[in-house]
């Protein structure tokens, strides 16, 4: 919404849950972006979208959980010469500690680090420009935003056991990055 709203450009976007794009599409109308942004609720596995139709492709913290299939809606739909914006989740150290391991890479035999993950974008044929540190101030607004969404689906679906496990596992990622002072950087 703040790229649509600054620079007045289009944007599809695309999250596997419901309430997100349902929130993200009331939010918006509020903001009167309606026009320039739209939502869809697509899982990245079976999202096919139109070759080389877009001058960008972004994905903020959430491609280390679906690498290939993140990659492969990313490349296909950027024009050539166009441009990747990726914030990754890396460690420092590998082995990762246990809880991190369960908390952010349940699927993977172990993450990335800075220089795993610089050599997986240069070796699919992408030029690293520039990379950023997010900040922990960065970090801990995001989790504060998350944990007021998660407070609010979680009243919304009091009497849902499953959602409200869901819900429970999504506040644990908060609990850790706070407990444990980590952060993510990448290339972008």
């Amino acid at each position: 919404m703040y790229v649509a709203g600054r620079f007045g450009c289009h944007l599809d976007c695309y999250d596997s849950s419901s309430e997100f794009v349902q929130n993200a599409t009331n939010r918006t109308e509020v903001l009167g972006l309606a026009s320039n942004v739209s939502f869809t609720n697509r899982d990245v596995n079976n999202l096919e979208v139109t070759p080389s139709a877009y001058d960008a492709g972004v994905c903020l913290g959430a491609l280390y959980m679906f690498r290939d299939a993140g990659w492969k809606a990313l490349v296909n739909g950027v024009k050539p010469g166009g441009f990747l914006v990726v914030s990754d989740l890396h460690c420092k150290k590998v082995p990762a500690p246990k809880e991190v391991m369960e908390v952010f890479f349940e699927e993977e035999d172990q993450p990335l680090t800075l220089e795993d993950a610089r050599h997986l974008y240069t070796s699919r044929g992408v030029k690293i420009l520039r990379e950023e540190e997010c900040s922990r101030k960065v970090w801990l607004d995001y989790y504060d935003l998350t944990r007021k969404m998660l407070f609010h689906l979680a009243k919304k679906y009091s009497s849902d056991d499953a959602k409200q496990a869901e819900i429970e596992e999504a506040l644990r990622e908060g609990r850790l990055v706070r407990a444990r002072s980590i952060w993510a950087k990448g290339p972008s």
